[in-house]
C-alpha cells in the first residue's frame, strides 16, 4: 500500500510539472507578459489554464476507456496494421482473445483527471474575478 501511494505521488509531480510547463507555454504564445489590460490578461490567463486542465481530463477518460478494453478492437486493428506496414518488424500470430488476455492495464488516469479537474476549478474562480 506505501508503494502505492509513493508511485501515485511521483506521477502527481510528474503530471503537475507537465501541466506547468504547458501553462507557462500557453502563456507566452499569448503574449501574456507583454499585456497591459487586466480584462486581456485575466482571459489569456483562464485560458492557459482551462486547456490543460480539459486535455489531461480527456486523457484520463481515454486511458479509462482503453482499460475497459471499449477501444481494443481499433487497437488491435492498428497493431496489426502498423506491423504489417513496417519493415523488419516481427509479424504477430496473436489473434484477438490473446491480446485481450496479453494486455495490460494503464495506470494514473484518476491522477491526470485529479489534476485536470484543479486546473478547471481554478479557471472558474478566475473567471468569477473577471
Amino acid at each position: 500500500m506505501k508503494e502505492y501511494i509513493k508511485r501515485n505521488r511521483i506521477r502527481f509531480i510528474i503530471y503537475f510539472i507537465i501541466s506547468i510547463v504547458i501553462v507557462l507555454y500557453l502563456l507566452l504564445i499569448n503574449k501574456y507578459f507583454n499585456e497591459n489590460s487586466y480584462k486581456t490578461k485575466m482571459i489569456k490567463l483562464i485560458d492557459a489554464f482551462s486547456i490543460p486542465g480539459i486535455l489531461f481530463i480527456m486523457v484520463g477518460l481515454l486511458i479509462i476507456l482503453i482499460n475497459y478494453n471499449s477501444l481494443s478492437g481499433v487497437l488491435y486493428i492498428l497493431k496489426k496494421v502498423s506491423r504489417s506496414l513496417i519493415p523488419f518488424t516481427r509479424k504477430s500470430e496473436e489473434r484477438y482473445n490473446e491480446y485481450l488476455k496479453n494486455k495490460k492495464k494503464i495506470n494514473g488516469s484518476s491522477v491526470l483527471i485529479t489534476i485536470g479537474f484543479i486546473y478547471i476549478v481554478l479557471s472558474i474562480i478566475l473567471i468569477k474575478k473577471l
